[in-house]
């Protein structure tokens, strides 16, 4: 049976590293960005859409009212921050969508592929089993990758213990 090819494409090695070279260039331009580790990630505020229009609002409060933000508290520093949020947010988006696609085709590329080569090995099973010069060794070698399969028994050669 026949299936559905929705990938037919190669990447050049120029392009590859093409595309290699533009994400350090990207990283490049982002020196400031962090590693957190997992306990932080997990541990750390959750920031959705309600916390960051909080956000918003309540440095547009600090600015027009410039009496009530504490002496300790460096607005220019939060609005800093949010901006660079807001701008990371949209780069996010962006990288987001193109890693989606990415993992959709890799993953897709990979399917077509091993079932193009499991048809391969059932015909290699079954020349071996014929004794085609050739396929038992590659059978034998192949096989490897599943192990503990073997052919059901025929129910009516085992025969049952009282």
């Amino acid at each position: 049976m026949a299936t559905q090819n929705l990938v037919s494409a190669s990447l050049p090695p120029a392009d590859k590293t093409a595309v290699q070279t533009s994400i350090q260039a990207i990283a490049t331009k982002l020196p400031f960005l962090i590693s957190l580790t997992n306990d932080e990630r997990k541990g750390g505020i959750k920031l959705g859409d309600k916390t960051i229009a909080f956000i918003a609002k309540a440095i547009g409060y600090a600015q027009s009212n410039p009496t009530l933000v504490p002496g300790y508290t460096n607005l220019v520093e939060i609005q800093k921050d949010y901006s660079l949020q807001k701008d990371l947010i949209d780069i996010q988006q962006w990288m987001a969508g193109l890693l989606q696609k990415i993992e959709d085709t890799q993953q897709e590329a990979g399917v077509e592929a091993l079932t193009g080569v499991l048809a391969f090995y059932q015909a290699v099973r079954v020349a071996s089993e014929k004794d085609v010069p050739g396929a038992r060794a590659i059978y034998e070698d192949l096989k490897q990758r599943f192990p503990g399969r073997s052919k059901k028994q025929n129910p009516s050669s085992s025969t049952p213990t009282p």
